[in-house]
């Protein structure tokens, strides 16, 4: 939702003639709880960005480590799960090189 629709919606409730007869104590705290809540969706939503990043990574190194997987299998006529072992091996020591 947009600010003009929120706005609209604001006006339609009747929330912004609430908000003008509030004391001045409460509206601080009514913004001091809106601040934190921006905060608590900006750290969930920063997390979650994360986790997003961290499984596409995981995602490349393992087609990564497949692919070449497929290559050693080819090459040395052995099944893809000790060629999968083999690649593991040899890509961590090509990060560790780095």
């Amino acid at each position: 939702m947009n600010r003009r629709e929120t706005r609209g919606l604001k006006k339609k409730l009747g929330m912004s003639e609430a908000f003008k007869k509030l004391s001045l104590n409460d509206k601080f705290a009514q913004i001091a709880q809106n601040i934190e809540a921006g905060k608590q969706q900006s750290t969930a939503f920063m997390r979650k960005i994360r986790e997003e990043n961290v499984n596409k990574i995981d995602q490349i190194n393992s087609n990564k480590i497949y692919n070449r997987a497929e290559s050693i299998a080819k090459s040395k006529s052995i099944p893809l799960v000790d060629a999968m072992e083999e690649a593991k091996t040899e890509l961590t020591a090509h990060y560790n090189k780095r």
